[in-house]
């Protein structure tokens, strides 16, 4: 039967701790309200939107083992208001999770909400079945278009979960989400950026992790995935505004020798955010930046004035209503 979060988290070894600390008040209380019996709506939105959390189990040893699950997002199931279930992939082989299970069904799933600051704890047992025992669970959780053979399934029976707090938890982004930021709120201009021109198909901003002052991202406000996503019309455009800024990086204060123009196509050539965006890197004489050896990150010591420098710049040198992409 589903406990409270606390019954099962706070041994007499953690209340003598947590009296020592004196919160013994705080988290002792009978009239402490931290139900977890039941998943609600705001579970739900949360398990339905990962596409990894951290599953932990307990050994022979005595010592808990703790993995990394990942898969497309929704992979793991809500299948009620207290059970869980996930397909389990063929991985390296070890089956640490699988044996621990095998002597003792306690687990604990711990799932993270970068952007959101927001990580949900999850006591459970668990329940492994074959394959092949059950159809209709076997359909619910076998992701579509997913390349990954399934060995087993885990179900998971609720016994309490829990929210931590924001604290400490440094957010982080897919390169599917900042993607989806620039394509909806930079472009939409929702987003604070250092903008150095814009017009109706095109904007480009400063990078916000720079290789030298004044990297820019030249970026088509129509959404492409990749180079081969895009049509040339739309290519040429951007190299035609990349030519722009990289002149006035050279003709205004910024005073670059040269400039790198590239373009990162997927993700073997290190391509992160999957928005299409040429690159264009000032350069100086002597600069010593060198982008194969580890793509080291320089800072922009003044992004705003370089900004400035720069929008001003292109725009004296030709017409800011051209037509880009002819």
């Amino acid at each position: 039967m589903p406990a409270e979060f606390l019954d099962i988290a706070m041994t007499p070894d953690v209340m003598d701790v947590q009296h020592e600390m004196g919160s013994d008040e705080l988290w002792q209380s009978p009239h402490r309200q931290r139900r977890g019996e039941r998943f609600g709506a705001s579970e739900e939105a949360m398990i339905a939107t990962r596409d990894s959390f951290y599953l932990a189990t307990l050994s022979q040893t005595g010592w808990p083992y703790i993995q990394h699950r990942g898969g497309p997002v929704g992979f793991l199931h809500l299948l009620d208001e207290t059970t869980l279930a996930m397909a389990d992939f063929s991985g390296n082989r070890q089956y640490i999770t699988t044996g621990n299970l095998r002597g003792s069904d306690r687990a604990c799933l711990f799932l993270m909400d970068y952007p959101r600051r927001a990580r949900l704890k999850i006591y459970a047992t668990v329940e492994v079945v074959a394959v092949d025992a059950d159809p209709q669970l076997l359909a619910q959780v076998a992701p579509e278009n997913y390349r990954a053979r399934i060995e087993r399934i885990y179900r998971f029976h609720l016994q309490a979960f829990d929210w931590n707090c924001p604290q400490h938890i440094t957010p982080r982004y897919t390169a599917r989400q900042v993607a989806d930021w620039i394509a909806e709120d930079i472009v939409a201009g929702k987003a604070p950026a250092v903008r150095v021109y814009e017009d109706a198909d095109y904007v480009a901003f400063l990078d916000i992790r720079p290789f030298s002052r004044g990297h820019t991202l030249v970026v088509p406000k129509q959404h492409y995935e990749n180079l081969v996503d895009t049509p040339p019309d739309v290519v040429a455009g951007m190299a035609k505004l990349g030519q722009r800024i990289a002149q006035a990086s050279r003709e205004s204060g910024l005073h670059a020798d040269g400039n790198n123009i590239a373009i990162n196509d997927g993700k073997a050539a290190f391509q992160t955010v999957f928005h299409i965006h040429l690159h264009v890197v000032p350069r100086k004489s002597g600069d010593k930046l060198a982008f194969a050896k580890g793509m080291l990150l320089r800072r922009d010591p003044d992004r705003e004035t370089s900004g400035k420098i720069l929008l001003e710049a292109v725009a004296r040198l030709s017409d800011p209503q051209a037509d880009l992409s002819t």
